[in-house]
């Protein structure tokens, strides 16, 4: 068994989540107004100070809450989870991607609790997370700053944030 956290977190979660290899964030689906649309967002980080598992949770075709009936929107969660870790500690985004200003709160508060449900499952059977940050992001294509736009300091609030860059950039996002 693997004892990084990394490690840890691949032994527990099924591989057929897994989008680490692709390095981007991406949405295929229709706007509000029921026009096709598609966002893609890179990953970008130092592979020397960070590495990162990228999780792809709301797939078509795979339901990930079986117990929950159709109807109720106890399915719904958020598009990815991204688990990154530093030499000191590992973060943990639970990552929405919107076309417009339609509402995500309740995917993200969804994913923050399957989150906690990981780590918690992974430390019932004897894994140590000693520090762990959840963090939660709405990527808006609609928000999302012009070309050459200056990137300011990143700021969350209540753990929140709005990420409106072209890329992903994981060190700002660690602090």
């Amino acid at each position: 068994m693997e004892t990084n956290r990394l490690g840890i977190i691949s032994e527990i979660l099924n591989e057929k989540f897994d989008f680490t290899d692709d390095g981007v964030l991406e949405e295929d689906g229709f706007d509000d107004r029921g026009r096709r649309f598609s966002m893609v967002r890179k990953i970008v980080c130092n592979p020397r100070t960070i590495r990162y598992k990228l999780y792809r949770i709301d797939q078509p075709g795979i339901n990930l809450f079986p117990y929950f009936k159709e109807t109720s929107e106890l399915r719904r969660i958020c598009d990815y989870i991204l688990f990154a870790e530093d030499d000191e500690q590992i973060y943990v985004f639970a990552i929405e991607l919107k076309k417009g200003a339609s509402r995500s709160r309740k995917q993200l508060q969804a994913a923050k609790i399957f989150i906690k449900y990981v780590i918690e499952s992974a430390q019932r059977i004897g894994y140590e997370f000693d520090k762990f940050n959840i963090r939660t992001i709405r990527i808006c294509e609609a928000a999302k700053y012009k070309k050459g736009t200056r990137e300011n300091p990143i700021e969350y609030i209540d753990d929140h944030m709005d990420y409106r860059y072209h890329h992903f950039r994981l060190e700002p996002l660690m602090c």
